[in-house]
């Protein structure tokens, strides 16, 4: 089982290392950062990005996948929804979504057990 950091920079203003080191903040142990720079959340949706069909691919049972902000995953409500569900659907309705100190977890439970 591996924790997954998803970021997605955007802006100047914006650092994968700020969005890792609030994770690590807040107690993850990351083993893989993934990350798309100078992408926009608006017009490219997660499943279309470099990085974000390599999460599709990496993540597995037991996993679980941090983002800093809901957005990081996407701009549009309809992009964020069907990324969720795709993950929903792979881990037969094992996925728990949850957040901690501003942090969006989704955790990836094998079985669909919850």
């Amino acid at each position: 089982m591996k924790t997954v950091l998803y970021a997605r920079v955007s802006t100047v203003d914006q650092t994968i290392d700020h969005q890792r080191t609030q994770a690590e903040a807040a107690g993850f142990n990351i083993d893989a950062v993934l990350a798309d720079q100078g992408v926009s959340g608006v017009h490219v949706p997660l499943a279309e990005r470099p990085q974000g069909k390599r999460l599709f691919d990496l993540l597995r049972a037991g996993d679980t996948l941090v983002v800093r902000w809901v957005d990081r995953l996407g701009r549009n409500y309809a992009d964020v929804s069907d990324t969720i569900r795709e993950f929903i659907i792979r881990f037969n309705g094992g996925a728990n979504a949850l957040g901690i100190q501003g942090l969006k977890v989704i955790r990836f439970i094998a079985d669909g057990s919850k």
